[in-house]
């Protein structure tokens, strides 16, 4: 179940956490440098990795710029994978992007997805 929803006219938005954001991506680019160029409002692009070995149903997350900043939590990406593959039509934007509590931590992002289609489970 999503973290939080709301409903416009004919749109279902929901609110989602953006996990993983503290690790480096496969090609050596740092998911924490590419947040800290992202702003509330950039869309964000949600990729399906149905051949992901340690989660079938992942959907990675990518900023504006084409670089990844982490994956949507696995009970999140559970009710939200078969709507993605299906083609429908789905936007995400960042909504917020949290500062550190310590110096070390990681930055947290939260985005928005929005649908007139989506089933919100």
């Amino acid at each position: 179940m999503p973290s939080s929803s709301e409903t416009e006219i004919g749109t279902t938005s929901v609110r989602l956490a953006v996990a993983g954001c503290q690790f480096e991506n496969h090609d050596g680019s740092s998911r924490q440098e590419e947040l800290r160029r992202c702003r509330a409002g950039e869309a964000v692009a949600l990729t399906a990795e149905p051949d992901n070995p340690k989660h079938v149903g992942a959907i990675a997350v990518y900023s504006c710029r084409d670089i990844q900043i982490g994956y949507l939590r696995r009970r999140d990406a559970e009710w939200l994978t078969d709507q993605l593959m299906e083609g429908t039509g789905l936007s995400a934007s960042i909504v917020s992007i949290a500062p550190r509590a310590r110096p070390f931590d990681p930055l947290v992002v939260m985005i928005r997805i929005e649908c007139s289609a989506l089933q919100v489970r």
